[in-house]
Protein backbone atom coordinates (compact mmCIF):
# COMPACT_ATOMS: atom_id res chain seq x y z
CA UNK A 1 0.00 0.00 0.00
CA UNK A 2 2.61 2.25 0.80
CA UNK A 3 4.46 2.01 -2.41
CA UNK A 4 1.58 2.64 -4.13
CA UNK A 5 1.29 5.79 -2.66
CA UNK A 6 4.19 6.81 -3.05
CA UNK A 7 3.84 5.80 -7.10
CA UNK A 8 0.81 7.68 -7.32
CA UNK A 9 2.60 11.02 -5.61
CA UNK A 10 5.34 10.90 -7.99
CA UNK A 11 2.49 10.32 -10.54
CA UNK A 12 1.14 13.76 -9.08
CA UNK A 13 4.52 15.35 -9.01
CA UNK A 14 5.88 14.42 -12.98
CA UNK A 15 1.53 15.68 -14.12
CA UNK A 16 1.81 18.40 -12.21
CA UNK A 17 5.69 19.54 -13.66
CA UNK A 18 3.97 18.92 -17.28
CA UNK A 19 1.40 21.01 -16.33
CA UNK A 20 3.74 23.43 -15.70
CA UNK A 21 5.70 23.17 -18.78
CA UNK A 22 2.45 23.42 -21.21
CA UNK A 23 1.60 26.38 -19.19
CA UNK A 24 4.29 28.52 -21.00
CA UNK A 25 2.62 27.61 -24.70
CA UNK A 26 0.26 30.60 -25.55
CA UNK A 27 -2.04 30.39 -28.30
CA UNK A 28 -2.82 33.97 -30.53
CA UNK A 29 -2.15 35.91 -33.03
CA UNK A 30 1.62 37.51 -33.96
CA UNK A 31 2.04 41.08 -32.20
CA UNK A 32 1.70 44.29 -34.97
CA UNK A 33 5.60 44.59 -35.64
CA UNK A 34 5.71 40.54 -36.11
CA UNK A 35 2.57 40.30 -38.17
CA UNK A 36 3.46 43.03 -40.48
CA UNK A 37 6.97 41.88 -41.07
CA UNK A 38 4.91 38.05 -41.81
CA UNK A 39 2.76 39.88 -44.28
CA UNK A 40 5.43 41.35 -46.33
CA UNK A 41 7.42 38.19 -46.66
CA UNK A 42 4.28 36.43 -47.85
CA UNK A 43 3.49 39.52 -50.37
CA UNK A 44 7.54 39.42 -51.56
CA UNK A 45 6.80 35.41 -52.27
CA UNK A 46 3.75 36.23 -54.07
CA UNK A 47 5.46 39.31 -55.96
CA UNK A 48 8.10 37.24 -56.97
CA UNK A 49 5.76 34.10 -58.48
CA UNK A 50 3.22 36.35 -59.92
CA UNK A 51 6.25 38.64 -61.17
CA UNK A 52 3.81 41.48 -59.68
CA UNK A 53 4.93 45.08 -59.39
CA UNK A 54 2.19 46.01 -56.81
CA UNK A 55 2.66 42.99 -54.63
CA UNK A 56 6.77 43.99 -54.50
CA UNK A 57 5.80 47.57 -53.84
CA UNK A 58 3.05 46.73 -51.33
CA UNK A 59 5.76 44.69 -48.94
CA UNK A 60 8.23 47.13 -49.37
CA UNK A 61 6.04 50.16 -48.19
CA UNK A 62 5.38 47.59 -45.04
CA UNK A 63 8.94 46.99 -44.24
CA UNK A 64 9.52 50.73 -44.50
CA UNK A 65 7.07 51.39 -42.11
CA UNK A 66 8.28 48.56 -39.85
CA UNK A 67 11.70 49.73 -38.52
CA UNK A 68 13.75 46.61 -36.68
CA UNK A 69 16.76 46.50 -34.46
CA UNK A 70 19.42 43.55 -35.43
CA UNK A 71 18.41 40.75 -33.84
CA UNK A 72 20.95 39.74 -30.71
CA UNK A 73 22.16 36.36 -30.11
CA UNK A 74 24.54 34.73 -27.41
CA UNK A 75 27.58 33.25 -29.25
CA UNK A 76 28.15 32.96 -33.06
CA UNK A 77 25.32 32.78 -35.40
CA UNK A 78 24.81 30.08 -38.13
CA UNK A 79 26.78 30.71 -41.41
CA UNK A 80 24.88 31.29 -44.33
CA UNK A 81 25.41 29.68 -47.69
CA UNK A 82 24.94 31.95 -50.86
CA UNK A 83 22.36 31.72 -52.82
CA UNK A 84 21.18 33.63 -56.22
CA UNK A 85 17.58 34.97 -55.08
CA UNK A 86 17.67 38.84 -53.91
CA UNK A 87 16.78 38.85 -50.32
CA UNK A 88 13.46 40.62 -49.80
CA UNK A 89 14.88 44.05 -48.48
CA UNK A 90 13.32 47.08 -49.22
CA UNK A 91 15.53 48.53 -51.99
CA UNK A 92 15.83 45.05 -53.84
CA UNK A 93 11.84 44.94 -53.70
CA UNK A 94 11.56 48.14 -54.92
CA UNK A 95 14.18 47.65 -57.57
CA UNK A 96 12.19 44.63 -59.05
CA UNK A 97 8.80 46.37 -58.47
CA UNK A 98 9.81 49.40 -60.81
CA UNK A 99 11.66 46.38 -63.40
CA UNK A 100 8.45 44.64 -63.52
CA UNK A 101 6.07 47.91 -63.51
CA UNK A 102 5.85 47.70 -67.66
CA UNK A 103 6.61 51.31 -67.57
CA UNK A 104 3.17 51.88 -65.82
CA UNK A 105 3.23 56.15 -64.87
CA UNK A 106 1.49 55.07 -61.71
CA UNK A 107 3.37 52.53 -60.09
CA UNK A 108 6.22 54.21 -61.21
CA UNK A 109 5.12 57.07 -59.54
CA UNK A 110 4.35 55.07 -56.67
CA UNK A 111 7.53 53.71 -56.12
CA UNK A 112 9.60 56.70 -56.36
CA UNK A 113 7.82 58.00 -53.30
CA UNK A 114 8.60 54.48 -51.61
CA UNK A 115 12.23 55.05 -52.71
CA UNK A 116 12.44 58.50 -50.62
CA UNK A 117 10.68 57.57 -47.66
CA UNK A 118 13.09 55.00 -47.44
CA UNK A 119 16.15 56.99 -48.05
CA UNK A 120 14.77 59.30 -45.00
CA UNK A 121 13.13 56.87 -42.86
CA UNK A 122 15.76 55.85 -39.59
CA UNK A 123 16.33 52.50 -39.21
CA UNK A 124 16.19 50.72 -35.93
CA UNK A 125 14.09 52.24 -34.02
CA UNK A 126 14.75 51.73 -30.50
CA UNK A 127 11.57 49.34 -29.26
CA UNK A 128 10.29 47.80 -32.31
CA UNK A 129 10.99 44.37 -33.06
CA UNK A 130 14.43 42.47 -33.81
CA UNK A 131 15.22 41.05 -37.18
CA UNK A 132 18.06 38.63 -39.08
CA UNK A 133 18.25 37.33 -42.47
CA UNK A 134 20.02 33.76 -42.77
CA UNK A 135 20.34 31.32 -46.02
CA UNK A 136 19.72 27.94 -44.04
CA UNK A 137 21.74 25.21 -46.61
CA UNK A 138 19.68 22.11 -48.00
CA UNK A 139 18.43 19.67 -45.24
CA UNK A 140 20.44 21.09 -42.52
CA UNK A 141 19.38 23.15 -39.81
CA UNK A 142 20.56 26.07 -38.12
CA UNK A 143 20.64 26.71 -33.81
CA UNK A 144 20.08 30.19 -32.39
CA UNK A 145 20.64 31.46 -28.85
CA UNK A 146 18.67 34.23 -27.35
CA UNK A 147 17.92 35.52 -23.77
CA UNK A 148 14.13 35.68 -23.44
CA UNK A 149 13.06 37.72 -20.06
CA UNK A 150 10.18 35.42 -17.76
CA UNK A 151 6.89 35.99 -17.00
CA UNK A 152 6.99 38.34 -20.57
CA UNK A 153 5.77 37.09 -24.08
CA UNK A 154 7.90 35.90 -26.25
CA UNK A 155 7.16 35.95 -29.94
CA UNK A 156 9.27 33.88 -33.08
CA UNK A 157 8.72 34.22 -36.72
CA UNK A 158 10.52 32.44 -39.60
CA UNK A 159 9.83 33.21 -42.86
CA UNK A 160 11.31 31.82 -45.49
CA UNK A 161 11.93 32.84 -49.64
CA UNK A 162 8.85 29.30 -50.56
CA UNK A 163 11.24 27.43 -51.81
CA UNK A 164 11.54 24.51 -49.19
CA UNK A 165 9.29 23.93 -46.09
CA UNK A 166 11.27 25.06 -42.62
CA UNK A 167 10.04 24.14 -39.60
CA UNK A 168 10.31 26.20 -36.09
CA UNK A 169 11.70 24.62 -32.27
CA UNK A 170 12.37 26.00 -29.22
CA UNK A 171 14.02 24.32 -26.66
CA UNK A 172 14.58 25.29 -22.78
CA UNK A 173 17.91 25.73 -21.24
CA UNK A 174 17.15 22.44 -19.62
CA UNK A 175 17.20 20.84 -23.78
CA UNK A 176 13.33 20.38 -22.93
CA UNK A 177 11.22 21.25 -25.86
CA UNK A 178 8.89 23.64 -25.27
CA UNK A 179 7.07 24.83 -28.16
CA UNK A 180 7.03 24.10 -32.35
CA UNK A 181 5.48 25.01 -35.25
CA UNK A 182 6.15 22.22 -38.30
CA UNK A 183 3.83 22.37 -40.58
CA UNK A 184 4.69 22.11 -44.67
CA UNK A 185 4.95 25.75 -45.33
CA UNK A 186 8.38 28.36 -44.26
CA UNK A 187 6.19 30.70 -42.76
CA UNK A 188 6.30 29.41 -38.98
CA UNK A 189 5.88 31.60 -35.70
CA UNK A 190 5.47 30.40 -32.07
CA UNK A 191 4.70 32.43 -28.83
CA UNK A 192 5.18 31.37 -25.35
CA UNK A 193 5.68 33.08 -21.92
CA UNK A 194 8.44 31.55 -20.16
CA UNK A 195 8.39 30.78 -17.01
CA UNK A 196 11.59 32.42 -16.08
CA UNK A 197 14.66 34.40 -18.03
CA UNK A 198 16.92 32.59 -19.59
CA UNK A 199 18.62 31.21 -22.89
CA UNK A 200 16.53 29.04 -25.59
CA UNK A 201 18.06 27.46 -28.23
CA UNK A 202 16.14 28.27 -31.40
CA UNK A 203 16.25 25.69 -34.32
CA UNK A 204 15.64 26.49 -37.61
CA UNK A 205 15.14 23.06 -39.93
CA UNK A 206 15.05 22.46 -43.80
CA UNK A 207 12.99 19.73 -45.05
CA UNK A 208 13.92 20.52 -48.44
CA UNK A 209 16.86 23.18 -50.97
CA UNK A 210 18.90 26.79 -50.01
CA UNK A 211 16.47 28.97 -47.91
CA UNK A 212 16.96 32.58 -47.14
CA UNK A 213 14.78 33.44 -43.98
CA UNK A 214 14.04 36.14 -41.73
CA UNK A 215 14.27 35.59 -38.35
CA UNK A 216 12.48 38.08 -36.36
CA UNK A 217 11.47 38.30 -32.58
CA UNK A 218 9.69 40.80 -30.39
Amino acid sequence: MKKTFTLLFLLGICTFSFAQEKKDELKGSPSKDISAIKTANELAKYGYQQYSSSALLEAARILIATPTQNIKTEGEAPTSTVKEKPEFAPSNLLADARKYANKDANLLALIDKAEKLLNTTKRGAVGGARSGVYVVPGYSNHEFQIKFWGNELAEILASGDGDSDLDLYIYDENGNLIVYDNDYTDDCYVRWVPARTGLFTIRINNRGVANRYILATN
